[in-house]
């Protein structure tokens, strides 16, 4: 695949995941969000959001996985302006940092709540498309990395008669 369709991979499930997350902020204040996209027993963003374990280290789940996405939004757009490989190693560790993240939360839903919230579950696709894509891109070695920096003795010219 091409680095550039990669890169609109990553922004399109940053996005993606960055609404989602927005989305379940909206559900904690709006009965009928979360009601909506309660599917069943099992699925059922309510009986997550009612089970009073949506908070991690005193923050709001929801506002983890925002901050999350922002830091992956301004990470990727100038990993895209500038194809530097340092950025795409910063994005790389954050997505990989984000699914564990969404790993724990999954494992929180399914052992102590019993119930999976399908918007959660989406914005952990969404982070987990984002660490394929950045590993893709990794690996294939499609950023530079960054120009050497000149050393000092080098910079003089030289000068022989």
């Amino acid at each position: 695949m091409r680095a550039e369709t990669l890169h609109q991979v990553i922004l399109a499930a940053v996005l993606a995941g960055l609404g989602l997350s927005f989305y379940a902020g909206y559900e904690t204040v709006d009965a009928a969000a979360a009601n909506s996209c309660t599917f069943s027993a099992v699925f059922s963003c309510s009986k997550v959001l009612a089970s009073g374990k949506t908070t991690t280290l005193g923050i709001q789940d929801w506002i983890l996985g925002a901050a999350g996405f922002l830091a992956l939004l301004a990470v990727d757009v100038p990993l895209f302006r500038s194809w530097d490989r340092r950025l795409l190693t910063v994005l790389l560790g954050l997505a990989a940092v984000g699914l564990l993240v969404s790993v724990y939360l999954a494992s929180i839903e399914v052992t102590q709540i019993g119930a999976l919230c399908p918007v959660c579950l989406s914005s952990y696709a969404a982070d987990a498309i984002v660490l394929v894509s950045a590993w893709t891109l990794f690996r294939e070695g499609r950023a530079r990395a960054a120009p050497p920096v000149p050393h000092p003795e080098s910079a003089t010219a030289d000068s022989s008669p």
